[in-house]
This record gives structure tokens, sequence and C-alpha cells, in this order.
């Protein structure tokens, strides 16, 4: 038999040679991110929603860490069992990496097999649902984006993370998470009975999922106390802490999971933009209105610059008001730290808003801005500068004015701490800065050494009489009450009398300061049982 006849009678055999149909399996790639959650019930629900409607296409923005990567992939385990084939991408650049084995692709160069690679998705049948995590480089991948939405005309849904918006695809902004999810997750990997603190830790990191996580595991492995940490916030030191990474075993830090998270991404930013987000990391990581930021930054075209850095993943805002989060704050500060002369902008305004508040109401009213002169206190580069340092100072008065001691003391010490490096001593200024110690150690109890400081105020005021007037009476005044308050009453109304005389010099008989001065002497008198009567009615009359 020939090789002829061979073949004829293979070929009339019932036995069919053929290479085995490759079967594509249901789940597309090797990775399908995490398959658990805290919390997050309503944006899941609220995902799926807008997913349904949107022409099976949505994108979930947001900033880095924030938990899109959690709910993008969660949302795609809580739909495995409704779908005939899934995936989940990192990022676009392992689209075809991933399908090369279950497409069964054949074309070697990537854009080839990336062409091959939809047109086999295109050919499955059933339900079906993508999720690309991560996109970057919206403008050098546009060609890409557009074609892998476009399977959506083949019955995908197509569901994708990124930190920056895409055009003509419908968008849902992740939020931080709620108060209650925030707790459940800290609790999750470090329990503790002591909520106050950990809502205070929360509420610092904004309620931001990855540093949630990864803080209160830190906490957990390295034994620090909740008081420390918090210490550390206080000082600005989040970046500082070192521990061991979970899953390398080497030493790390927050400030390295800091730069992984926006490092590259400030690399689509050139230097205007840079010195930008240096202005707006001094200010509070909270909602500021629109307005308040045009009368801070006379920047051409502000607005289009502020949604640029919205776009970009920098800020998040609705036109209306705009906020840096504490996370990204916390990475610009530590790393691109400001210096004076590129916000100098910010402290001339807020200085300019309340230098010429002399009394206590007209302080008062500047209690909205008490966050903004806070948010100074926190970067040391800038405690230099006489402006920076006059703030802090403010922030310390204002605290005092309202009762909020504990934060009065802190930057009152902070502000006479940095006064001493950059005040002459025979400054007002100074002087006003002891006023400031003098007041916390009266607080306190501490009246013999509120006494001397007053005394020590008092003698520099003295020089600026004729230029600050009011500011020796109002001196006087001080050291009047710490003489009756160690019971030295001959000096008390000495002082009290010569701070009546000068405000009735300098503001005359009908003037609240000048029944303020009555009022204090006559209940001076009072206390030490001495007829009153007349001090209490003068002050009266010129209140009414």
């Amino acid at each position: 038999m020939d090789i002829k006849d061979s073949f004829n009678n293979i070929n009339n055999s019932k036995v069919s040679l053929h290479l085995p149909k490759h079967k594509t399996p249901t789940q597309l790639t090797s990775k399908l991110g995490k398959y658990t959650i805290i919390g997050r019930a309503e944006e899941l629900q609220k995902i799926d929603t807008l997913l349904k409607e949107s022409n099976s296409s949505l994108l979930i923005n947001g900033i880095g860490g924030i938990g899109k990567s959690t709910i993008a992939s969660y949302y795609l385990h809580s739909q495995k069992e409704n779908l005939d084939y899934y995936g989940f991408f990192e990022g676009l650049e392992s689209f075809t990496s991933e399908l090369r084995e279950p497409l069964a692709l054949k074309q070697e160069r990537e854009n080839d097999a990336f062409l091959e690679a939809l047109s086999k998705l295109r050919n499955l049948k059933g339900n079906k649902l993508l999720v690309f995590d991560d996109i970057k480089e919206i403008e050098e991948n546009k060609d890409k984006i557009e074609k892998i939405l476009a399977l959506k005309d083949s019955g995908y849904k197509i569901l994708l993370t990124s930190r920056m918006k895409i055009n003509e695809i419908k968008t849902y902004v992740l939020s931080v998470l709620t108060l209650d999810d925030a707790k459940k997750l800290f609790l999750k990997y470090y329990q503790t009975d002591d909520i106050d603190r950990v809502e205070k830790i929360i509420k610092y990191l904004d309620y931001h999922a990855l540093f949630i996580e990864l803080l209160s595991k830190v906490i957990d492995n390295e034994g620090y106390s909740l008081e420390e940490i918090i210490g550390k916030f206080e000082r600005g030191e989040l970046s500082k802490i070192e521990f061991i990474n979970e899953e390398d075993g080497d030493e790390t830090s927050f400030n390295k999971n800091l730069k992984e998270l926006f490092e590259i991404q400030k690399k689509s930013l050139n230097e205007e933009y840079i010195v930008f987000l240096k202005q707006l990391s001094v200010l509070p990581s909270i909602d500021i209105e629109f307005s308040l930021l045009a009368d801070i930054f006379w920047k051409e075209k502000l607005k289009g610059k502020l949604n640029f850095l919205v776009n970009k993943g920098w800020l998040s805002g609705d036109g209306k008001s705009y906020k840096l989060h504490q996370i990204i704050k916390e990475f610009l500060l530590y790393n691109h730290p400001p210096i004076v002369e590129d916000i100098e902008i910010v402290i001339k305004y807020f200085v300019n808003k309340i230098e010429n508040d002399y009394t206590i109401e007209e302080s008062l009213k500047r209690y909205d801005d008490l966050l903004y002169l806070e948010s100074f206190a926190s970067i040391p580069t800038l405690h230099n500068n006489k402006g920076v340092e006059y703030l802090i100072h403010s922030a310390g008065h204002l605290n005092y004015l309202v009762g909020n001691y504990k934060k009065a003391q802190k930057f009152h010490k902070l502000s006479f701490e940095i006064s001493k490096e950059i005040l002459d001593e025979d400054d007002i200024h100074f002087a006003i800065r002891l006023n400031g110690q003098a007041k916390m150690l009266e607080h306190d109890g501490k009246y013999h050494e509120a006494l001397e400081i007053y005394l020590k105020s008092l003698k520099i005021r003295e020089k600026y009489f004729f230029i600050y007037p009011e500011k020796v009476a109002i001196e006087y005044n001080n050291i009047g009450r710490m003489y009756k308050k160690i019971g030295n009453y001959d000096e008390s109304y000495i002082y009290l009398n010569i701070s009546l005389n000068m405000r009735k010099e300098i503001f005359g008989e009908k003037n609240e300061y000048t029944a303020r001065a009555y009022n204090v002497l006559g209940q001076f008198l009072l206390d030490l049982t001495f007829p009153t009567l007349n001090y209490q009615i003068i002050s009266f009359k010129i209140i009414t």
C-alpha cells in the first residue's frame, strides 16, 4: 500500500485528525484584586446602579489610596456568579500580557496583540465585566481607552478607576470613608476601647482608607501607643514614622508609601503648579470656598488652574469649593516643603486680615480664620518668618479667648520660642509674646511667675507709650490683678488706678474700655469690703 492509499483509508475511516479547540476560561486574568471590604455598602450600590445606567461603562475617580481599587475589585467579586467572563487588569499595561494565554493570542508585537485581544473578546458571548484599575497617562493612552470602551457595544460592562478624570465617560467620585467605616477598618487591625483617640487619629488622616489600615497595623506591630501617634501628628511627624513592611520584611516609612502614591503623579506637573500646590499645602485640609481662594490668590484663570489639579487627582472640588486632602498635604510638606518665598502671598493675606484687631471683640470676629492660623504651626520651615510667627501667636490668642486653653498654651509656647530667635527683646511685639506666656501661667494658677512676666512686658511697653498707649494700660491692669491674687492689695490698687486713669486719658469717660477699668477697680474694692457703689454706678452708666 502506498502513501496515497494509506491517506485515503484514514480519510474514509470514522477517525478524524485535528487539534483540540481552545476553550476560553471564565476568569480571564490571573488576579482579581481584593475580595474583602469594610463598609462601602452604599457606594457599591451606587456603582452598580450607575454602571447599569451609563451605557455599561463607569469611571471611579478619587485621590490615591482612597479605596478605588478595593471597591472596584470587590464589586467584581460580588458579581462573579452572574458572569460568563470577567477580568481585573492592573492598569492598561497588563491588558495583553494577562490575555495572551486565556485568549491564545498569536501576535507577538504589542499593538498587534492588543488588537487581536479586542477581536477575540468581541466574539465572547454572555454577561461580561472587565475592571481596569488605576489608569495613568490618560492622554497618552487615549486611543487604547477608546477601543476598550467600545467593547460595551459587544455586551461588556467596563469599570475603570483612576485618580484623573477621563472625558466622555460617566464618573463616580469616590469619597473618603464614613466615620463608622473608618473606625471599623482601624479596629480590624488594632483592637482598643479608646475610641476617642481612634476618632482623633482617623480624623487627622481625613478618613483615608490606605493610611488608616497602614497606621493601625503599624501601631499593632510596632507597639506605639495611640497618644504617641497623636503626638507625632501634632509635631508634623507622620511621614517620619518607620516600621517593618509586612510583605518583604524590610524597613520602610510612611513617607516611602506617600512617595509611591504621589511622586510619579507629580511628574505630570510643571513648576508653576508645584509652587501652587505648596501654597495650598499651608492651608488646612478642609473644603475652602472658591471666593476665599480668589481673595488669597490673585492668579489669572484661578478656577481653571484649580480644576486642572482636580482633573489630575491632586484636589477634590466642585467649582464652589476645593480641598487638598491631608495625606497629599503630608506628601507635599515632607518632600516638597514650602519656603517663605513660595507662600508669601498667603502669609500677607492673613497678616493683613488680622493685624489691626486691637480689641477682644475684633479678634473674636476672626474665629472663622482660626484653622488657617493654626495650620502654619505645623510647618517648621516657615517658623523663622515674622509674619508666620505672628499668625501662630494669633492662633494662641484666639484659642485663649474662646477657652481652648490647652491649644492656646501650645501656640503661645511655640510663638514665644520663635520670637526669642527673631524679635528684638525691646520690641513691642516681644512684649506681646511675653503677655501670652503670662496669661497661660495665670490660667495655671502660677500667679507669682505670671506677675514677673507681666512686669517684664510692661517695662518694654512703656517705651512705646505714645504709639501704643492702650497696650500699656492693659498691662497695668494685668499687673494689678496679679498683685490682688497674690494678696498684695496696696500694689494692686495702685496699678488698677493707673490703668483706669490711662484709659480715661486715652478713651475719655464715655467709653466701654474706661467702663471696664472702673468695673475692675470696683470689683477689687468690693472684694475688700470697701465702699464701691460709686465705681459700680459709674461703670454701669457708661456701659448703658
